[in-house]
């Protein structure tokens, strides 16, 4: 289970950002996220790594590039998102604004923007306790808690310092 969970990490990473950095690399667990180092990148994962080896979909993950963008990334359920087809994935902050993207797949269950996310959605996920996600084609609206979203941020600030560059 524990490959598995490493080979959806470095999937899912290489798409966007390069190849998985040296064994060396940054790692940090706060609250229940974790963030870790990517050649090119810096994620951070709403779960602990071990709920990932049982089950990744209904998850939040940050990917921020070393040029300073943040993208999001959310798992939903298997077979949900099928290639060729056009998604909208609305991001919300508790009481913020409501971001309505044009979004792609990841994976069969995933799906993120197909532009990073603003510095404006950044700011507003710090306060708010919840945010809620939807996507075209999802029944269902997705809650996550980010309650602890300022120090996971800081996390990634600290985890960008080390790629260099």
């Amino acid at each position: 289970m524990r490959r598995w969970f490493g080979a959806f990490l470095a999937a899912t990473s290489l798409l966007a950002f390069g190849e998985p950095a040296s064994a060396g690399g940054f790692y940090v667990e706060t609250a229940n996220w974790f963030v870790l180092s990517f050649t090119n990148s810096c994620i951070a994962g709403n779960r602990p790594p071990a709920e990932y080896n049982f089950s990744p979909w209904n998850s939040l993950t940050l990917h921020a590039a070393r040029d300073g963008s943040y993208r999001v990334e959310v798992m939903f359920w298997p077979g949900l998102f099928k290639q060729g087809q056009a998604y909208k994935l609305s991001l919300q902050a508790e009481g913020r604004n409501q971001h309505v993207v044009d979004a792609e797949i990841t994976a069969s269950e995933g799906i993120q923007p197909v532009q990073p996310v603003g510095d404006d959605f950044i700011r507003e996920l710090q306060g708010p306790k919840l945010l809620h996600v939807s996507a075209t084609g999802s029944p269902v609206q997705l809650g996550f808690d980010i309650s602890h979203i300022a120090d996971v941020l800081k996390a990634l600030d600290d985890c960008r310092k080390t790629l260099g560059g």
